[in-house]
């Protein structure tokens, strides 16, 4: 099977062709252009009739399915990519992120690292990062107690949970604690997989597909269980991670990748996961081994991987692979912005130094990182830029007076603040004289050239501006 061309000019003949705008775009080609681009969806718009919906699903469905476990809010999806490399549109289906836990530990040790799992998190540009699922291995091999075991994890966390065993046995007695919360069977194999898709059509369950080093029998249990009627499928290549062998999973991956997006080979067509924890059973020094789990994980999400287990729970293992994922799947067009808003930053008080700045997401992390870093109390305009940084911003038109003054009355400045000084981007001095003549009852000054010296500014001559607003 080929690979799917998505044109915009198809899209547009089957969109209403009114150009009325409720969708959100001057025009229909621009909104089918967006829609290709993967932008918005096809239900902004109210006109299109449910023939042509569904033509236009087809016609934009990815060569890559898209997959779901867990239950209620805490539901996880992945999947529905369709390109190699990440640089030719965006990578959509997120790292899934899961830690291990295991049915030898004790009761009271269990429940502790569940809880450290679960309660695992950090905060950047306003969102709140935590793991995605916990993963259950059953150690034993005895059924009875991995099913003691999912229960106590699912009366303590409500996270997505995946089964870890090649007994199928094991898998139905969690399977069954697990009814209608749909967790993750891992792994259906050559050996086990008619058991495993009895137990997947019983419980309503996802299934992961294991078989190292043979994508052949991977796609034919994947082709088995979708013609059974079980769509949510993740497929495991096996990961080798010693120095040696890494390659050959990272050719794996690829492999996959390609013909899924490239050759259209529907049976493996589908997520793809891999499991950095094995480097705990590769060095017998644990830190060593936390240390090389987190390098494969890292170069797993460059590769655009679909989920990971994990064994190590460490933060700094945590935040980089959440930041680099964060960035790889970073929609290029969509998520290049911060909402324009009054920011408020280390609970500062209505005397607080006022800056400015743009929207864009760059702009605003470094800055907003330098002012927490420095614990900076301030108030932040950000102002819609188009997403452009301030220097380019200000080259085209979009930080400017006219905009800055809209912004500061839509934000309500003056309520917020007593003062009337103004801090703007030293980047930004030639906009100076028409934003002075703007705000006539404002002080506008320079401020740093680095956001890094925002700190030492204020620190030298925050105290001084106040004085001589206040002598004038």
């Amino acid at each position: 099977m080929a690979e799917k061309v998505k044109s915009p000019a198809e899209v547009m003949k089957l969109l209403p062709q009114e150009d009325c705008g409720e969708c959100g775009c001057d025009s229909c080609f621009e909104f089918a252009l967006k829609l290709v681009e993967r932008t918005t969806t096809v239900d902004k718009c109210p006109k299109l009739k449910k023939s042509a919906l569904k033509k236009i699903k087809n016609m934009l469905a990815p060569p890559m399915a898209e997959i779901s476990f867990g239950s209620g809010d805490k539901m996880v999806t992945t999947g529905g990519e369709e390109v190699m490399h990440r640089e030719e549109l965006a990578f959509f289906g997120k790292t899934i992120i899961a830690y291990d836990v295991w049915d030898t530990m004790s009761e009271e040790r269990l429940v502790e690292r569940v809880n450290d799992i679960a309660s695992m998190s950090f905060v950047r540009f306003k969102v709140q990062y935590n793991v995605d699922a916990i993963a259950i291995r059953s150690v034993s091999g005895d059924p009875t107690k991995f099913k003691n075991t999912v229960k106590k994890v699912a009366d303590t966390t409500d996270l997505p949970i995946i089964l870890c065993s090649l007994d199928p046995k094991v898998l139905k007695a969690g399977a069954k604690v697990l009814k209608g919360k749909k967790p993750l069977l891992y792994a259906a194999t050559k050996d086990n997989w008619e058991k495993v898709l009895e137990i997947a059509k019983e419980y309503e369950t996802a299934v992961a597909i294991f078989s190292p080093l043979d994508l052949d029998m991977l796609g034919s249990i994947a082709a088995t269980f979708a013609r059974e009627g079980i769509n949510d499928l993740i497929l495991d290549p096996g990961t080798f991670c010693e120095p040696d062998s890494i390659t050959e999973t990272l050719s794996n991956i690829s492999l996959l990748r390609r013909a899924c997006v490239k050759a259209g080979v529907k049976e493996v067509s589908y997520p793809v996961m891999t499991v950095p924890a094995v480097a705990s059973m590769s060095f017998k020094n644990k830190k060593m081994a936390a240390h090389y789990e987190n390098y494969l994980a890292n170069l797993f999400v460059t590769k655009g991987v679909n989920l990971m287990i994990l064994h190590f729970p460490e933060i700094w293992e945590f935040m980089p692979v959440v930041y680099l994922r964060e960035g790889i799947f970073k929609h290029p067009k969509l998520e290049s912005a911060i909402d324009p808003d009054l920011y408020a930053f280390n609970d500062p008080d209505e005397m607080s130094p006022l800056m400015v700045t743009s929207n864009y997401t760059l702009t605003y992390g470094i800055v907003s990182g330098d002012l927490d870093r420095y614990r900076v109390k301030c108030w932040m305009l950000v102002i819609d830029t188009n997403a452009l940084s301030v220097d380019t911003a200000v080259g085209s038109g979009d930080f400017c007076a006219d905009n800055i003054v809209e912004h500061m009355e839509e934000f309500d400045v003056e309520s917020k603040i007593k003062h009337r000084i103004l801090i703007i981007p030293r980047v930004a001095a030639e906009i100076l004289p028409e934003l002075r003549e703007a705000l006539p009852d404002w002080k506008v000054v320079l401020g740093p050239k680095d956001s890094s010296e925002i700190a030492t500014f204020l620190t030298e001559e925050w105290e001084k501006l106040l004085a001589e607003e206040g002598a004038a």
